[in-house]
């Protein structure tokens, strides 16, 4: 079961950096539209690089649209 957005919100804000990394991390590979406000205002306040850098690779990720759905592949033949 994935966290719910409060849930995350709340980690983000944590003292701990840990926690904070951890939902920074979950949210770079699981992140949606719906999370970018949250990633932005969590990447303002942070001052831990690893954990900016994570939150940057979350908005990169909604920003460009990119999700966890396997990619179609086509393959060219030559017969």
């Amino acid at each position: 079961m994935s966290p719910s957005v409060e849930t995350l919100h709340r980690r983000l804000k944590s003292e701990s950096a840990k926690v904070r990394l951890e939902a920074a991390r979950y949210l770079a590979e699981h992140a949606g539209p719906q999370d970018e406000e949250l990633l932005r205002e969590a990447l303002a306040r942070e001052r831990i690089q690893w954990i900016r850098t994570a939150l940057r690779r979350a908005i990169a990720r909604v920003s460009s649209g990119t999700t966890n759905e396997p990619l179609e592949q086509s393959i060219d033949r030559d017969d």
